[in-house]
């Protein structure tokens, strides 16, 4: 059960299932929303007792713990493809810097060229 799902009021009894709604205005809340009310508040309604909240927060902290396995394994995930395109940007900067070696030295090569034609134009005039 996700946070923002309806919760199950239906698993308790008739006494507890007036009590929750009443509390929320005649309207079924979400699971995150009964997680929210604090204990002593939940003790005060009529039908529950140390039983009731018990499975209450058994409900409510499933819910809570299975959101929580989705973010870590969301986050699991982020992380990984994170990784990845890390190495990949790695590889491409490795690229990058042999290609850039390649093209330095060939124009070094050209200029040189350059020079000794020029040279020996200057000296044939």
């Amino acid at each position: 059960m996700q946070g923002d799902d309806l919760f199950p009021i239906k698993r308790f009894s008739q006494r507890v299932q007036e009590s929750i709604l009443e509390e929320f205005g005649g309207r079924c809340p979400s699971a995150s929303e009964v997680a929210q009310v604090p204990d002593p508040r939940l003790l005060k309604l009529p039908g529950f007792g140390p039983k009731t909240l018990r499975k209450i927060r058994s409900v409510t902290e499933c819910g809570n713990r299975i959101a929580g396995e989705a973010i870590v394994q969301s986050s699991t995930r982020l992380q990984s493809e994170l990784e990845q395109l890390g190495r990949e940007i790695g590889v491409l900067q490795d690229e990058f810097h042999r290609r850039q070696r390649e093209l330095v030295s060939r124009l070094e090569l050209i200029s040189s060229e350059l020079v000794l034609r020029w040279s020996e134009c200057q000296r044939k005039a």
